[in-house]
């Protein structure tokens, strides 16, 4: 396997993704991109384009935001 930074080896064997900090129901904020500074709450983790990189593939989440839009980000968009 080719080395990756975002994987970490569990003691069973199995490799973790670590850019997924975060599960359903966490509180977030957006750090960049179109909704940067406001709140929302994970509703699922997913790997898919996202609304600021439509042509990527990539880690992220789905996540209702305060002002009621459901969007999907990366996972480097938010903490």
């Amino acid at each position: 396997m080719e080395y990756a930074w975002y994987l970490k080896k569990l003691p069973g064997g199995e490799w973790e993704d670590i850019r997924y900090r975060y599960g359903r129901g966490d509180t977030v904020r957006v750090i960049s991109g179109t909704f940067e500074g406001l709140w929302g709450t994970v509703d699922s983790v997913v790997c898919q384009k996202s609304y600021d990189y439509p042509d990527e593939v990539s880690p992220g989440y789905h996540i209702a935001l305060e002002d009621g839009k459901w969007v999907t980000l990366r996972w480097d968009q938010v903490v």
